[in-house]
Order: C-alpha cells, then sequence, then structure tokens
C-alpha cells in the first residue's frame, strides 16, 4: 500500500476532561465512544478513549467539508487513542489495545461531532463506534476509525471484540505484494477505503486504488477474512496503467 498520510492535524486547545462515571479509566481519559457487546463472559462493553486528548475545532466555512475533515470532523480530538473491553459486573478493564496512525506517529484523529463525516451513517446511527459485521463472521462486533491526507488517501482500519479470545482485536491486513514484479510482504492496520465500499463475493473483497503519481499505477487487491488467524490476508498487486 503506497498512499500518502499527510500528518494528522494538528491540535489546538488542551483538555483536562475528565472520565467521569469510568473509575476504572485513567482520570486524565476522554471517552470518545462505548458499546455494550454480547459475551459469555458476562457483561462487556467496549470502550474508545484517548489519553491526554487534544480538543481542536475548525472554522466552518459552510457546509462543504475538506477531504481529511470527512474522516474526523471540524471538532475532533488528537491523542493516544485506545480500545477497551471492560468487565461491567467487576468494573474493570480486561484488555485494551492502542490504536495508532502508525509506529512513528501514535496520535490519532477522532471526531466529536459527526455530522457530515464518514461517520454520518444512514439511519441516524450518527456516533464512531458503530458496531457492524464487517468480517462476516456473524457478529456485529467491528467498528471502523478513518483517516485522510487528502482526496486520494482515504484510509480505514477496523477494530472490534474477539468472542474466541475475549479481547478486543485490532485487525490486520497480511498482504503478498507485487509492486510491478517486486515481491514483498506488507502487515498494517489500514486498508484503502474502497475496501469498505465493495461487498465481499464468495468471502473475497475485491476492488482497486489510485493515486496521483506518474505514470499512473493501480493498486489492485483480493482480500479474505482469516478466522483461524483473526486476520485479513491477500493480495495487493501494482501495476502501471496507459
Amino acid at each position: 500500500m503506497r498512499w500518502i498520510i499527510v500528518g494528522i492535524l494538528a491540535a489546538a486547545a488542551a483538555t483536562d476532561s475528565m472520565a467521569g462515571g469510568h473509575g476504572y479509566l485513567p482520570a486524565h481519559a476522554r471517552v470518545m465512544d462505548e458499546a455494550a457487546i454480547w459475551s459469555a463472559h458476562g457483561k462487556r462493553r467496549l470502550v474508545l478513549w484517548v489519553a491526554d486528548a487534544q480538543e481542536s475545532r475548525e472554522e466552518d466555512y459552510g457546509d462543504v467539508l475538506t477531504c481529511p475533515e470527512m474522516a474526523i470532523g471540524r471538532h475532533y480530538v488528537t491523542g493516544r487513542a485506545r480500545l477497551s473491553l471492560v468487565d461491567e459486573r467487576r468494573s474493570r478493564i480486561e484488555d485494551s489495545v492502542l490504536l495508532e496512525t502508525s509506529p512513528e506517529e501514535p496520535l490519532l484523529g477522532i471526531p466529536v461531532a459527526v455530522g457530515r463525516t464518514l461517520y454520518d451513517a444512514p439511519g441516524g446511527a450518527h456516533r464512531v463506534m458503530r458496531l457492524r459485521d464487517i468480517n462476516r463472521d456473524g457478529r456485529a462486533d467491528e467498528f471502523v476509525l478513518y483517516m485522510a491526507g487528502s482526496c486520494s488517501d482515504f484510509v480505514a482500519t477496523i477494530a472490534g471484540y474477539s468472542k474466541r479470545q475475549d479481547k478486543v482485536i485490532w485487525y490486520t491486513f497480511h498482504l503478498d505484494v507485487n509492486d510491478e514484479g517486486q515481491l514483498s510482504t506488507e502487515d498494517s492496520h489500514w486498508i484503502p477505503i474502497q475496501f469498505l465500499r465493495r461487498a465481499p463475493r464468495r468471502g473475497v473483497w475485491r476492488f482497486t486504488a489510485t493515486y496521483p503519481e506518474y505514470p499512473p499505477r493501480e493498486y489492485r487487491y483480493e482480500i479474505r477474512y482469516d478466522a483461524a488467524q483473526e486476520r485479513f490476508v491477500g493480495a495487493e498487486t501494482i501495476v502501471q496503467v496507459p
């Protein structure tokens, strides 16, 4: 995958939001969303929160959002985002995972106001953590976070709950890459947004992506969900196009 992710949107003003009502979280945590899930282990809850959150509001220049604004809105929080699995009966965290832009850029932008963004789903589901059955395993335990540096590099990442492990999971895409004959493998948590716009056929997601580069090239994907390893696997083929 060769998208260019331009730095994640600088935060403007610090906020000391407390994690009121969430005693299992640090006092400086900012809860962005949460959702109850079914589990054989008892009442569980997924909580998406940000440590040392920096809150920003951009100027409103009209109804049309820029591409980066489509991913995080004009009112958003930037910080170290974590997804935690909470045992509601004991009011304690069972498991957590850090959700990063990249190892080099650990900060992630999450919208506070989701209206008109990619999180603004049909039917009024205006929330960040909209649980869906993305991996097609029959359980609506996954949700999507988005990121965009420009209109040509929208990407998405998938997180959720593993029933088998009773843990939170940040899904990996393991790809065999053929870059004009150069072979390699790549593991990434982020995938072009086209992945979510194409329903799988017989369990396979097939889609393409292009970026502003010369000579022009096309990125072709074939991806399956590997239930045994709880990750997505497949191939990325990069070819020059006329």
